[in-house]
């Protein structure tokens, strides 16, 4: 049900937007549909995974935020880190894609133009640290349940019980969610 519970207003924005290319660039709408379908992919065709490694899902990020990137042209920038260690950790599948799409649907209503969205991936010894960040203030969505962020709440909470934590703030004009997850919950066997 996560699959498809990630704003279907994208699909609708990003199909209009493709179309509102077609004619005055068909190299952009190539590019449009190459990252429209990586992003379906990862969300529609591999419905057994459950736990992906990091790198597939800020893969899939990256594909979600290029079409956004077409679509918002100058008024978006995007920056992406993930260190190879970090992107080899098996995650929750849908992870970070959840607060990648809360930083694009709030992050312009708080931010000035133009919105600019992080998202990193760190590993030390002990701890794996992911964050999504956005330009902005924080703007507590209008219905508390149901959302990216309760979500990912929960199934943290329900796959690595006092295993990680969670935390959103707010300074400096960024809004940040920072997951850090310990790495012998990630890697029991180890």
């Amino acid at each position: 049900m996560l699959r498809y519970q990630l704003n279907p207003h994208f699909f609708f924005n990003a199909l209009n937007t493709i179309g509102a290319l077609a004619d005055e660039n068909p190299q952009r709408v190539k590019t449009a549909v190459h990252e429209l379908s990586g992003f379906l992919r990862y969300t529609l065709l591999d419905e057994e995974a459950l736990d992906v490694p990091l790198r597939d899902e800020v893969e899939a990020a990256e594909h979600y935020l290029a079409v956004e990137k077409i679509r918002f042209e100058d008024d978006l920038r995007v920056d992406v880190s993930l260190d190879g260690a970090a992107g080899r950790q098996v995650v929750p599948s849908f992870l970070v894609l959840p607060l990648v799409e809360n930083a694009i649907q709030h992050g312009p209503y708080t931010s000035p133009t133009p919105l600019h969205v992080r998202v990193t991936g760190t590993l030390t010894e002990d701890v794996l640290v992911v964050e999504v960040a956005n330009t902005g203030h924080w703007r507590a969505p209008p219905d508390a349940d149901g959302t990216g962020l309760d979500n990912v709440r929960r199934r943290l909470a329900t796959q690595h019980p006092d295993r990680h934590r969670l935390a959103v703030t707010e300074d400096d004009g960024w809004v940040r969610v920072r997951i850090e997850l310990d790495t012998d919950a990630l890697n029991p066997h180890a």
